[in-house]
Order: structure tokens, then sequence, then C-alpha cells
């Protein structure tokens, strides 16, 4: 079983066997602990999944910032997973209707880091691989597959519409 890192702990790992998970978290299902499950199925304990959904709350957010580009920026494999967002619950929708306040806006900070680990993909390494999962329905979904699959790239991006299927590619690159 592969080791398991999460938000906001440091481990010294090896590089050329960590796997990240970046995708969405607040407004999102929990599917990094279905990625986790998958992938620690199948790798052994020489490799390491970073996870940035904390088993805790996490009171620091330039803390868990620097966690994520620390632990992004060592990875060998970044798999993004992006899901349709949840329905705000009753208390956010409360929240919205009395402070006027819209709800933040779904995946921010993933498009940010998709781009920026695309741009560095394609422009400074071939060393790290990425692989994306997006649910059918993602918002604006169709725009990442065109930009994906039809710029110039070194390297094919692979993109599937299935969590498992995705998951899969990843275990392929990370054993290759």
């Amino acid at each position: 079983m592969a080791i398991i890192l999460r938000s906001p702990d440091y481990e010294d790992v090896d590089s050329q066997r960590l796997v990240f998970l970046g995708g969405p978290i607040q407004g999102a299902s929990d599917w990094q602990k279905e990625a986790i499950r998958f992938l620690s199925d199948n790798l052994s304990d020489r490799y390491t999944i970073a996870s940035p959904r904390s088993l805790r709350t996490i009171e620091e957010y330039y803390g868990q910032m620097e966690w994520e580009h620390y632990h992004l920026q060592r990875a060998h494999t970044i798999f993004f997973w992006l899901p349709c967002p949840l329905s705000l619950s009753f208390s956010e929708r409360l929240r919205v209707l009395f402070s006027g306040i819209p709800p933040r806006p779904y995946a921010q900070t993933m498009w940010f880091e998709l781009g920026w680990f695309t741009c560095y993909c394609r422009h400074f390494t071939d060393k790290v691989n990425l692989v994306v999962g997006m649910e059918h329905g993602f918002p604006n979904g169709r725009y990442i597959t065109y930009v994906l699959n039809n710029k110039d790239f070194s390297k094919k991006i692979p993109i599937e519409e299935d969590l498992t299927l995705a998951l899969k590619k990843t275990l392929h690159i990370l054993k290759s």
C-alpha cells in the first residue's frame, strides 16, 4: 500500500514516486478518498500519494497553500479530477441570502493550478506527468478539453470522464 500524505503534514519522500491529487475540495464530493483508496490498493509502499484534503481543520490559509505548492512542485505525476459541484447546503444558501455575498466561485484555485502546471509541463519540463479526469458536466469543461487536446503540448494529456478510468491511466504512467 502506498504512503498517504495529507495537508498539513510534510515528509521527505521520493519525488519520482510522488503523485499529487489536484482538484476542487470546497463544494466538491470527497473524491480524494476514492482516489486514495484506488491508488493505495494498487501501489506499493515505495509510492506516496499527497492529498490536500486534510482530515482536520486547517486554520492557516497560507500554510495550506504552501503545502500544496511544495508537493505540486515535487510530484512526478499530478492527477487532477474535476468533479461537478455539489449543491449549496441549506446553511450556505441562508448565508448568501442574508449576507448578500455570493458563494465562492467553484474550483477557483484548481483553475489556476491546472493552468500553472499545464504550462509548466509544456514549457519547462518533461519530467512531470499530468493526468486530467473530468466528470461529464463539469462547468466549462468543454473549454478545458479543447485546450488540452488541441494546443501544442509535447505530451498528450489524457482526459477521462470516469474517475476509475482516469486513475487507471495514472497507475499506468506511474508504473511505466
